[in-house]
């Protein structure tokens, strides 16, 4: 049990309560917080994250290894069991990255989509 995120990815306070997530919901949002981590951000565990500044935000990326960084991190999350569909694009004009995609999980199914900024 996790504390809930809003849409800002500020903790959800309802009735004076902070609002706990469990589940697919709380993958679901686990997923999302490592998607958004940049490569050696968190201080206690320098090996977590995405490599955004070495392999994403280069002048030419490739999209191949854009997505295995994406799909290696999706599918070595706890509770996902397989991926069943991907997408991930790259917008250079507006420079975001919206992922999409369907994963299979110990609890059920995730469908995951998000623009990441």
């Amino acid at each position: 049990m996790n504390i809930k995120l809003d849409a800002n990815g500020e903790i959800a306070i309802e009735n004076g309560e902070l609002v706990f997530v469990t589940g697919q919901e709380e993958l679901t949002q686990f997923i999302g917080q490592k998607l958004k981590t940049f490569f050696g951000e968190w201080f206690l565990d320098l090996r977590l994250g995405i490599p955004y500044f070495e392999v994403i935000f280069q002048k030419q990326p490739d999209p191949a290894v854009i997505d295995a960084v994406y799909i290696n991190e999706i599918t070595d999350t706890p509770g996902v069991t397989s991926l069943r569909e991907f997408d991930a694009n790259l917008n250079k004009t507006s420079r975001t990255m919206s992922v999409d995609f369907q994963a299979d999980t110990v609890d059920g199914e995730i469908n995951f989509s998000e623009v990441l900024t």
